[in-house]
Formats: C-alpha cells, sequence, structure tokens
C-alpha cells in the first residue's frame, strides 16, 4: 500500500522549488540575440549611414571633389541595401516602388546642392518644396506596405530627417560648421530611430518570422545604442582625418563632432562600470583618435618612420583596451583583439587609399569599418547584458 505523501515533504519541496531562479524552468535570461532585435539592430544601422553619407554626398558635390562620385556611389550602395530589404519583406515589385521614391529624395538633395552653388534662390525653394512633397508620398507608399507603420508619424519623422540634412548642408555651405556638424548628428540619431521604428512595425506585421521575439526591450535597445555610438566613431573618426588632409576650414568643427561622440561613449562606461572606468576608457580612447592623426601628420610629410611609431602605439592600444574589456565583461579574449585591431585596419586603409586617390578603396573601407562597429556593439552589448541581467 502506498504511503501518503507527508505534508512536511511537500513543504519542503515547495521550498526548494520557490528558491530555483527562474531559468530553471526555461524562462530565457535576457539577451540582445533575437530575431527582433537582429531586425532593430540592421534597420536603424542601414538607416543610420544614409543620413551620414548624405551629408559627406552633399558636401563634396558642394567642393566639386575629386571623390565627389565616390561617395555618391557609396550612397548609393546603401539605398541598394534598403531595397534589398525591402524585397526581401514585400517582393521586387515593392522595393521597386520604394528605390523610385527613395532615389528622388536623394536627387532632390542634390538638386538643392546644385541649387544653392549656382545661388538659384527659386531652385532652392522648388527642392525644398519637393522634398516635402517625397516625404508625404514615401510615407503613404511604407504604410501601404505595413498598417502597423503610423502614416502621419512616419511622414513627420521624414520631414524632421530631410530638415536635418537641409540645415547640416545650410551650415556647411555657409560657412557655420558648428550647425553642420549638430544637424549631422541629429540626423544620423532621426534616421536611426525611423529604422528601430520600422522594424517594430515589421515585428508586429509578421510575429511567425520573428518566433514571437519584440524590437522593445532594454536589450534590443542597449545593442542599438552601442552600435550607433561606434558606428558613428568609424565615420567621424574617417572624415575628420579627410578634413586634416584636406586642410579643410570645418576641420576643427568635425574634430569636435568626434570628440562628442567620444564624450557619449564614455558616458556610457560611466553609467555601467564607474568614473574609474570611464576615466580609463577615455583617456585610452583618445589616444588611439590621436594615433591616427599622428599616422595622417607622419603620411603627410613622408615619414615612414612616423607612420610606423603611430601604427606600433595604435597597437599597444588595440592590447589595453582589449583587456579594459574582458576584464570587466564576459568577452573572447581574441576575439575581442581580433575586433579592435580591424577596427585600426580599417581606418588605416581609409587614410592611405584618401591619400593615394583611391577613392573607391577609402569608401569601401569606410563602409565596412562602420558595419563592424555595429558587429563591436552587437559583442560588446550581449555581454553587457549577461555580465549585468539585473539591468535588463
Amino acid at each position: 500500500m502506498r504511503k501518503p505523501f507527508r505534508p512536511f515533504l511537500l513543504l519542503m519541496l515547495c521550498l526548494i522549488l520557490t528558491a530555483l531562479p527562474v531559468t530553471a524552468f526555461g524562462a530565457s535570461a535576457p539577451t540582445t540575440k533575437t530575431p527582433a532585435a537582429d531586425l532593430r539592430t540592421t534597420m536603424a544601422k542601414v538607416h543610420g549611414e544614409h543620413a551620414y553619407y548624405t551629408v559627406i554626398a552633399m558636401q563634396k558635390r558642394f567642393n566639386q571633389a575629386k571623390d565627389a562620385s565616390e561617395a555618391m556611389n557609396l550612397l548609393n550602395a546603401n539605398s541598394n541595401t534598403m531595397a534589398m530589404m525591402v524585397s526581401d519583406l514585400y517582393g521586387k515589385s515593392a522595393a521597386q516602388t520604394f528605390r523610385t521614391g527613395w532615389d528622388n529624395h536623394i536627387a532632390l538633395l542634390m538638386n538643392y546642392v546644385d541649387a544653392t552653388r549656382s545661388k538659384n534662390d527659386a531652385a532652392r525653394k522648388q527642392a525644398t518644396s519637393d522634398l516635402k512633397k517625397n516625404a508625404s508620398s514615401m510615407a503613404t507608399v511604407l504604410n501601404n506596405l505595413n498598417p502597423h507603420l503610423d502614416r502621419k508619424t512616419l511622414e513627420q519623422n521624414l520631414l524632421v530627417h530631410e530638415q536635418y540634412l537641409l540645415q547640416s548642408f545650410d551650415g556647411y555651405a555657409s560657412g557655420k560648421y558648428g550647425t553642420a556638424y549638430t544637424a549631422a548628428h541629429n540626423a544620423y540619431a532621426r534616421t536611426s530611430t525611423i529604422g528601430a521604428m520600422m522594424a517594430t512595425a515589421v515585428v508586429k506585421q509578421f510575429p511567425a518570422k520573428f518566433k514571437g521575439t519584440s524590437t522593445q526591450t532594454d536589450a534590443a535597445y542597449l545593442r542599438q545604442q552601442m552600435g550607433q555610438g561606434l558606428g558613428e566613431h568609424a565615420i567621424l573618426s574617417i572624415l575628420v582625418l579627410q578634413k586634416a588632409h584636406d586642410k579643410a576650414p570645418d576641420y576643427a568643427n568635425a574634430k569636435a563632432a568626434l570628440d562628442k561622440n567620444t564624450a557619449a561613449l564614455t558616458a556610457v562606461h560611466r553609467s555601467l562600470f564607474g568614473a574609474g572606468a570611464a576615466k580609463t576608457f577615455n583617456e585610452q580612447w583618445n589616444r588611439h583618435i590621436k594615433d591616427y592623426q599622428l599616422y595622417l601628420a607622419a603620411t603627410l610629410a613622408g615619414n615612414e618612420a612616423g607612420r610606423k611609431a603611430a601604427k606600433a602605439d595604435l597597437g599597444d592600444f588595440v592590447a589595453k583596451i582589449t583587456a579594459f574589456q574582458v576584464n570587466r565583461l564576459p568577452l573572447d579574449k581574441t576575439m575581442t583583439y581580433q575586433a579592435n585591431a580591424m577596427h585600426g585596419a580599417h581606418v588605416i586603409t581609409a587614410i592611405d587609399s584618401y591619400h593615394n586617390a583611391n577613392y573607391a578603396k577609402t569608401y569601401q573601407a569606410l563602409r565596412i569599418g562602420y558595419n563592424h562597429m555595429w558587429m563591436t556593439g552587437n559583442d560588446l552589448s550581449e555581454a553587457v547584458v549577461k555580465k549585468m541581467p539585473g539591468k535588463f
């Protein structure tokens, strides 16, 4: 005859089960690596780079720079990526409709540049008016594809995106370079936000594709923010070196924009690891930015020893920043070292190719470097979430 289950044993079992972590029952720990977070990061990344590439292309076109066509090719490569994303979700016909409207958006911005250069105020006003119409039509196109995108909200965001781009260019063309780079940063941030907003709508539209995961988690937000900050660092680092190479009048303002990015990255470290760690990060990060500048100066002077010295110090930075990261986060040391070294290699390639007038290689290195830093942000953010799951 089976003995009855004793109340004392039942009580003990309940206490044991209560004490077990929820993960013992299959509840997932917080992570940045979900299908929805992947989409949010990808769409924010691709939309964000559109903003900076547009700023660069407009500046180069206005100056009739030798690398203007290559800068435009870079912007078009980004448009190709955006159209492919639309095609993957909605088909080729939808992608063609999107691409026609998006190309028109870019063409109108370039019309604005040309009108400014020729001092044709009527043409400037026409381009501005047509851009507003384009924002409205693009919002309609995207809303028709995905009703989870609020048409009015999207139109307002597209208009703000265009306004920031025009503010940046107007500031540049009129010599108000501080305004130019503040607006460029705002355009980047706003357009990345548009990408994240679109990702959220896509996940709502196709929940099964994304396994019921959400873009709206603290971990997904951290992943986007870390990638966004590091990606901006890559673009501004290379742009600053171009300005220094050309002795451009906006060099100091471009460098100030890079410094603001460094301050933002430092603030993230302060919030996660404290003031001491933030100070160490800031010192090392500024060190590697200075190494790039020393490398460029040596290149311009034809000083091979100086180039080697700058690269050697950059190598030491890679070792130190890697140690800084792996001592604070659960990261693979070898992979982290390689990722940091690759960032340096991308920037050096961009410097060398620009100096040698191999502009296609310059912008290839810029885009690869930008994407690489977003991948670095992916790894760092996941490590942060693993280290501090309670925050997420």
